[in-house]
């Protein structure tokens, strides 16, 4: 029997063995330098990236910086997502800061009322509303923002006593009611007047009503050539009670649309739809706020 044939195992170069743990160790080097780049790591949870701006945000206002909470409280906006009460304390302080004293004192008011005095800037929002009164009466009818419609300022007489005065109305819920109609009238969406009217898409006009079981009905028709489908008809009539209903009513704003919406206060989903306006829907929703609240009293 002939000798058996080995199997000659080479063995790799003394170098080339030496080299490899500089090489693993490079290669891991530049594996972690990857992980670390901007980006490369998985983005936060939508609602944990609305946390992490709010604190930015927060940290920016302590050091006076409300240019920079600005932009990230905008951010936290564009995420679609439900945010902590706080959004609305930074809000204001952020519009308190750029003079717009009326929508801030607005953001304070939804604050303390979704807070209350347990919140962490209950005390703070109250003293940032008694500032807010006490420069109004300073302000001059030139330095008064301009608004397409406005109202009677009496001192002393609340928001609802104003509008009852300036339509004449017989109840707080008639004023409300004939208000955001006006608004919804003067602010339709699809006036082909409007600066951007090649935005437009399916204009809508809304109004609103009262039933007499306290529900509030709204009817949002379309314009401009809109043709009729079971599916998608030319008007469309919703109701719902508002007991046990959340008045602060949230709204958005499109720019590829030049539209604003109300959002539903049941669902969320978009409701009445007017122009691009910031100081328009703050004050529909402020006046719908009101509406849900003389209902829900009655």
């Amino acid at each position: 029997m002939g000798p058996k044939h080995l199997h000659t195992i080479r063995l790799p170069d003394p170098a080339l063995r030496r080299s490899r743990p500089r090489f693993a160790g490079a290669v891991l080097a530049l594996l972690w330098s990857l992980l670390l780049l901007p980006g490369a790591s998985q983005a936060l949870k939508p609602e944990h990236e609305g946390a992490r701006l709010l604190l930015a945000a927060e940290q920016a206002i302590e050091q006076k910086n409300f240019a920079k909470a600005k932009g990230f409280l905008r951010q936290a906006e564009n995420l679609s997502i439900p945010l902590a009460t706080e959004f609305h304390y930074y809000k204001g302080r952020v519009l308190a800061s750029d003079g717009r004293r009326r929508e801030a004192r607005r953001q304070f008011e939804i604050y303390v009322d979704r807070a209350g005095s347990e919140g962490n800037y209950y005390k703070d929002a109250l003293r940032q509303i008694t500032r807010i009164e006490a420069r109004a009466p300073a302000q001059t009818a030139a330095a008064a923002p301009k608004a397409e419609i406005s109202w009677s300022t009496r001192p002393g007489d609340s928001y609802t006593e104003r509008l009852q005065m300036l339509y004449r109305a017989s109840t707080p819920v008639e004023a409300l009611v004939t208000h955001v109609n006006k608004l919804l009238d003067f602010y339709a969406y699809g006036d082909p007047r409007i600066t951007a009217a090649n935005r437009i898409k399916n204009p809508t006009k809304h109004s609103i009503r009262v039933s007499q079981r306290g529900e509030i009905i709204s009817l949002s028709q379309r314009t401009a050539g809109a043709k009729s489908s079971p599916q998608n008809p030319l008007a469309k009539e919703e109701r719902f009670a508002v007991f046990g209903v959340n008045p602060y009513l949230e709204h958005r704003c499109d720019s590829a649309t030049a539209s604003c919406w109300i959002l539903h206060p049941n669902s969320e989903d978009d409701w009445l739809q007017i122009v691009q306006s910031r100081t328009a829907v703050d004050e529909l929703s402020k006046a719908l706020t009101q509406l849900i609240k003389q209902l829900q009293k009655s």
